[in-house]
């Protein structure tokens, strides 16, 4: 709770809790409350734009990377042997199930995520796009390793929400149970916080009134 929060981080500097300390310690109750619940809400369907997981912000900034495009150098093969470089735009289409690539003044070319096996690194700025029988779809060099991180984790994502929808979804007889219980436990989480940070402003209240009162009476 609030206490045990302020204990643990100002118990080493044998200090009392200032008021801004404990605003600041409710302000991160709050936020890990926020939290906790958008983890809980996100996997039922139930999530919105005020209440989203950290990771769930992050997974939107890189789809939106994805689907706006970027420049790459690809790798050019002909029968199997490397053969130059080419820029070539990359990006995924609105539906978020195919990939989009050309060159300048050529043709687009597409590749369906459900085709895809997987996404891997290859040496220090490479990125390798393989079929389902392992064959090579698309090799792609960036120009830094955080370019490289969102479009390896970007893809990566989008394959396996596309290998969960083609795989079928939770038992719908089940899913509503499931959710109902999961919904009941997170209010009585968040009952029990909120009467937690109640408690301990009546502490605090409690105990200015009781200085007040020694030092009237002193």
């Amino acid at each position: 709770g609030l206490e045990c929060y302020l204990k643990k981080n100002l118990a080493c500097s044998g200090t009392t809790p200032s008021k801004e300390e404990g605003r600041a310690a409710e302000r991160n109750m709050a936020a890990g409350a926020i939290e906790a619940l958008a983890k809980v809400l996100e996997p039922l369907g139930l999530g919105c734009g005020c209440i989203e997981t950290q990771e769930t912000k992050t997974r939107r900034r890189r789809l939106t990377m994805l689907q706006c495009g970027r420049r790459y150098q690809r790798q050019k093969k002909t029968f199997g042997f490397s053969s130059g470089t080419e820029e070539v735009t990359v990006r995924v289409d609105e539906d978020a199930t195919s990939l989009l690539w050309w060159a300048s003044g050529a043709d687009k070319k597409h590749i369906d995520l459900k085709d895809v096996r997987e996404v891997k690194t290859k040496e220090e700025l490479g990125v390798t796009i393989t079929s389902l029988n392992g064959d090579l779809l698309l090799e792609l060099t960036c120009e830094d390793l955080a370019t490289r991180g969102d479009l390896v984790e970007g893809l990566s994502e989008l394959l396996r929400d596309t290998r969960k929808n083609v795989g079928g979804g939770e038992n719908p007889e089940t899913a509503p149970t499931k959710g109902k219980t999961v919904m009941e436990r997170t209010k009585k989480q968040a009952y029990f916080m909120e009467r937690d940070i109640e408690l301990t402003q009546k502490r605090r209240a409690a105990e200015k009134r009781k200085e007040k009162f020694m030092k009237d009476s002193g």
